[in-house]
């Protein structure tokens, strides 16, 4: 049976090594589709308004993927502990895999495109470069999770 205290540790392993990679890809795509995000947003394109934009982006997504991959860490691995039956899915590799789909539908599209509003339609090719890189994160983290949670939690829990 696991404790709480293994969720945690469990959760913040796999949240930090998250924040690792996922800082690192996502602001590789900010860099590769800065001056179509400039030109979305209507700036002119200098290099002063694509280091602006640059800069400000990835600051922006490199605090939000901290927050959500400490705090989903640990809320997931939790989640496994206390309410492993009422989890859809018959394994906990489908367990896992469901929890981080709905992460990387709710976080990573609705707020995303949200987020973007009108300027959607001009930055495309980022908002499809993001959402599909953003599910392949979204389901390493669930690897992570899987690795990290599955020394204490057994299939049957």
């Amino acid at each position: 049976m696991a404790s709480v205290k293994d969720g945690i540790i469990a959760g913040i392993k796999a949240g930090f090594i998250y924040i690792i990679i996922a800082s690192i890809v996502n602001t590789a795509i900010i860099y590769l589709f800065v001056t179509e995000i400039t030109y979305a947003f209507g700036d002119a394109e200098t290099s002063k308004n694509l280091t602006i934009i640059f800069t400000v982006l990835s600051v922006d997504q490199i605090r939000t993927i901290l927050i959500l991959g400490l705090l989903f860490g640990v809320v997931f691995s939790l989640l496994l502990i206390k309410y492993f039956e009422i989890i859809p899915r018959n394994t906990l590799n489908g367990k896992i895999e469901f929890m981080v789909i709905a992460y990387w539908l709710i976080f990573f599209v609705v707020i995303e495109a949200y987020g973007l509003g009108s300027a959607i339609i001009g930055a495309v090719f980022y908002f499809i470069a993001y959402v599909i890189v953003n599910l392949l994160l979204a389901l390493f983290f669930g690897k992570l999770l899987k690795k990290y949670n599955g020394k204490f939690i057994s299939q049957t829990s």
